[in-house]
């Protein structure tokens, strides 16, 4: 699976200069950061599924006019 840009560090300063605590920030930063790694399908993971899927396809159809 393809990685995701996510700026963990412009992520935090932009909370603290909202009044977060730095702590809490990066805590928060972190999890985002897992959860688009983890969780968030990219244009390259959606491009390989379709390539896989026209491949099995056209498997199929090799066995079924082969039937």
């Amino acid at each position: 699976m393809s990685s995701l840009a996510f700026d963990t560090h412009k992520f935090v300063t932009d909370l603290t200069k909202a009044g977060m605590d730095t702590g809490m920030a990066e805590v928060l930063a972190n999890h985002y950061a897992s959860l688009m790694d983890d969780r968030i399908a990219t244009k390259d993971d959606i491009e390989f599924l379709r390539k896989d899927i026209e491949f099995m396809e056209e498997r199929l159809n090799t066995r079924i006019i082969g039937a």
